[in-house]
């Protein structure tokens, strides 16, 4: 179980990924150096872990897919398990319903994408596979918060997370700085500029604008995370959302914004738009769709799905109980 100084150091890390340890220990409100004693037991124990969030087009000439799969024959876990372990697999989990096994696919290309869907209907047991091709997104995990913190305790932390959401439309033409940056960000959302100092064999104050340029630009968000359980999150969720078309994009913003949701996408398909969300239990969930979705205007009809146990998620295999295991994020390209 953790305690109020991990939930602390938890909740500040969600406003401020790269806070130093000065200011969680203000936060906590403990020394510096239990702060970081308690952080680092926290990534070992792999309930929490910082990584960077890397903007679509650095890695892929295409969009990601969500899809549905349905399986027959054979056992759910087993079909489960090696979607699981496709390396374009971002997220991955059983979920109660006609389709049992839901999966957001992001390949390098449109025909590395057919193809990823044309092998994993060939799987022994799957029997069909529904698609939502993405078209936009309006909110990612890396922007997500618990609010685990009282307002005096955000009141500490000197530059809460505000990132850019999208990465400059301009070429992506990395200097070789700039990539070893990438990729050490990528896997350690708190890599530090001396650590760049002596990959990249460049000055302190050289590596420190690099890595300031890279979140600047939008090209990586540094993003935590952690079990869920942990923080109290015991229900995580699905949402299909139909709408009046003339609405769509207020029906965008208007989900984007609710603070159960951590993946918001404009989708082309049966439905118009689709979230991937959290909260504390289905009663909740119950509130959200029949108070909040359906009180927005232009929202014509919602279809939920509860998830069972989520396999992967960012590209993190996770435990029975949500621990966080193997990071496998793409490759920079």
């Amino acid at each position: 179980m953790l305690n109020r100084t991990d939930l602390d150091i938890i909740g500040a890390l969600f406003y401020d990924p790269r806070a130093s340890i000065d200011t969680l220990a203000h936060v906590a409100d403990v020394s510096p150096s239990t702060a970081s004693r308690r952080l680092k037991q926290l990534i070992d124990s792999h309930r929490v872990h910082i990584v960077g969030e890397v903007a679509w087009q650095l890695f892929s000439d295409s969009y990601p897919v969500h899809a549905w799969i349905r399986v027959l024959g054979t056992d759910i876990t087993s079909v489960a398990r090696t979607i699981a372990a496709l390396p374009e697999a971002q997220h991955v989990a059983t979920i109660f319903g006609r389709e049992p096994i839901f999966t957001t696919l992001n390949a390098r290309s449109d025909s590395a994408l057919l193809q990823l869907i044309d092998d994993i209907q060939q799987i022994p047991g799957v029997s069909t596979v529904m698609t939502l091709p993405i078209l936009t997104w309006a909110a990612k995990a890396s922007g997500w918060n618990p609010r685990l913190l009282s307002d005096s305790q955000v009141s500490q932390i000197p530059h809460p997370q505000d990132f850019p959401t999208r990465a400059q439309p301009a070429g992506f033409a990395p200097t070789k700085t700039e990539l070893t940056a990438l990729r050490g960000l990528q896997r350690n959302g708190r890599f530090t500029a001396a650590e760049l100092s002596t990959l990249a064999k460049v000055s302190a104050p050289t590596a420190q604008r690099t890595i300031n340029r890279i979140i600047d630009r939008g090209w990586l968000r540094p993003r935590v995370e952690c079990n869920l359980a942990d923080i109290g999150i015991t229900c995580r969720f699905l949402v299909r959302i139909q709408t009046d078309p003339q609405h769509t994009e207020a029906v965008l913003r208007a989900v984007s914004s609710h603070p159960a949701n951590r993946f918001v996408t404009q989708v082309a398909g049966d439905a118009d738009i689709f979230a991937v969300g959290v909260c504390t239990d289905r009663q909740e969930l119950a509130r959200i769709i029949n108070e909040d979705l359906a009180n927005i205007p232009g929202v014509r009809g919602t279809r939920t799905d509860i998830i069972a146990r989520d396999w992967k998620r960012y590209w993190h295999t996770l435990g029975p109980d949500g621990e966080l295991g193997d990071f496998r994020p793409p490759k920079v390209r």
